[in-house]
């Protein structure tokens, strides 16, 4: 169910995009290169965005499963000291 809500909403975000490009296009008051930079920052600015968080969030697992080994490596270096 969550999955059809994540569907809706990215869904619903494309649909803004396109209708915002729509919008920059009939646009009689921009020049053409105008236009195209504006179309370019629109799709742009989400995609690096979303690029942005996935290197992020690359990171952040690379560092957590680094933690983990340490963490680990320590455990068993004090269970063979105790032994």
């Amino acid at each position: 169910m969550e999955l059809d809500r994540y569907v809706f909403w990215i869904g619903a975000l494309l649909l803004w995009q396109a209708y915002a490009t729509v919008l920059v296009l009939f646009s009689r008051r921009l020049d053409n290169e105008q236009k195209l930079r504006l179309v370019g920052i629109t799709w742009a600015l989400p995609l690096l965005g979303a690029l942005y968080a996935r290197l992020f969030l690359n990171q952040v697992n690379r560092n957590a499963a680094a933690a983990r080994a340490g963490a680990g490596g320590k455990e068993k270096a004090n269970r063979i000291g105790d032994g």
